[in-house]
């Protein structure tokens, strides 16, 4: 009689996410998603389903180093991502994490106004052209000191 054993692999793998970044700028190289993943049965990979302003959604494989991992995407428009993490093991179980909503470049964004003086020395306040600051670390502080004549 010929004897047969195997084990049956129905448990999913582990997967974590232990830090999120909501922002970020275009073609950032800081990652977004960072997290750990396992599995008893051996681990295949862990992809990322990234669904653009657009609506063309598409795929990217996160970054491994043995449990650990890490998505550093390359997003050149500005809106908001939705990133869905998906872990497959070697048997094809599944675990699934997310959403996660990136916010590129458009929420960084400060608007001043722009204010002018006439020929007849009198200020006016009519005129307003958008000031884009894209990459700032610091709060910005405008005062206006009234001038000797």
């Amino acid at each position: 009689a010929i004897s047969l054993t195997y084990l049956l692999d129905v448990v999913p793998p582990m997967l974590t996410v232990t830090s999120v970044s909501y922002q970020m700028q275009q073609l950032s190289p800081s990652p977004v998603l960072i997290g750990t993943v396992s599995d008893g049965g051996g681990l295949d990979d862990v992809y990322v389903r990234v669904e653009p302003p657009d609506g063309a959604s598409y795929y990217d494989l996160v970054d491994r180093s043995g449990a650990d991992w890490s998505y550093t995407p390359r997003l050149a428009e500005d809106g908001a991502y939705t990133l869905w993490l998906t872990a497959y093991d070697q048997v094809g179980n599944t675990t699934q994490m997310g959403p996660y909503t990136v916010l590129v470049g458009a929420s960084n964004r400060v608007y001043l106004p722009l204010v002018t003086r006439n020929f007849t020395g009198q200020v006016s306040s009519r005129v307003y052209l958008p000031l884009v600051i894209r990459d700032f670390t610091s709060a910005l502080s405008l005062r206006s000191r009234p001038r000797s004549r």
